[in-house]
């Protein structure tokens, strides 16, 4: 087994080669963009990825306008179209893993009946987890703080769901941004550790995800070093909305790097 997890980066495929030439082990890109791609883009990028030094393990960014997890905007047919596409997709460019957050399609809003809202959101969950397993895909459930989604909060929720449904490829998505956010003790990672896929990064800036600043360099080492004596081995990847792409990406993974190379 590694003595480290991998290093990635959630980004526009356009930004491919910045972040290979960074050093990056790994590249996450947005099913919503994979989804949305022409035949000639898709295959484009599937040339890139498959040329390039690049690992592309798992998708994040589902949402799309129109597609819900619960709620009376909610279409079955809708959701299994787009997650067909998606993971045959993601299955051609050797993805292993879909990450669930998309706080906008499972939010509970006035109105809405919150217990029939959970149930739905879990039959979207076994929905999708049917659907990637025909691919050879994982489908990874995100805790979402309270400053983007009100259903599934936290890490310990997200792991109950995922005990309670018992599916063979539903696992986590570890957020440190979202988990900060909640002010989650680092003591959940012991527990949600063999569930975990992947894990998230980014700097909190009032509710925005920025890159990395290196006087917070400790803290993420405090997380890094949990994850890694628990036993996780999957990426650690940096997923950030907001700030300059460019910069944010170069000088992040001066940091990642500083960390990972205490444990090598």
């Amino acid at each position: 087994m590694p003595d480290a997890m991998k290093l990635g980066c959630c980004a526009d495929i356009k930004y491919y080669d910045l972040i290979a030439s960074c050093g990056y082990d790994t590249i996450c890109l947005s099913a919503a963009a994979l989804y949305a791609m022409s035949d000639e883009e898709f295959e484009a990028c599937k040339k890139k990825i498959s040329e390039g030094p690049l690992e592309l393990i798992g998708l994040n960014g589902f949402y799309k306008d129109g597609v819900f997890l619960n709620g009376p905007r909610y279409s079955e047919e809708i959701l299994t179209e787009y997650t067909e596409k998606i993971c045959a997709r993601g299955e051609a460019l050797g993805c292993r893993y879909l990450g669930i957050g998309a706080p906008k399609a499972r939010n509970v809003h006035e109105g809405d009946d919150p217990k029939e809202m959970v149930g739905m959101f879990k039959e979207s969950l076994r929905l999708m987890c049917g659907i990637a397993s025909r691919h050879g895909m994982d489908i990874l459930l995100e805790s979402v703080c309270s400053a983007e989604c009100n259903l599934v909060l936290t890490v310990r929720e997200a792991l109950a769901i995922v005990r309670e449904l018992d599916i063979p490829n539903l696992g986590l998505v570890y957020d440190i941004f979202h988990d900060r956010y909640e002010g989650e003790s680092l003591d959940i990672i012991d527990e949600a550790a063999p569930y975990i896929g992947t894990v998230h990064l980014a700097e909190e800036s009032g509710s925005k995800r920025i890159y990395l600043r290196e006087e917070n360099e400790e803290i993420y080492k405090a997380y890094y070093d949990r994850l890694l004596k628990a036993g996780c081995r999957c990426e650690f990847d940096l997923e950030c909305l907001a700030g300059d792409h460019v910069s944010g990406i170069k000088n992040s993974i001066a940091i990642l790097k500083r960390i990972k190379e205490q444990h090598q």
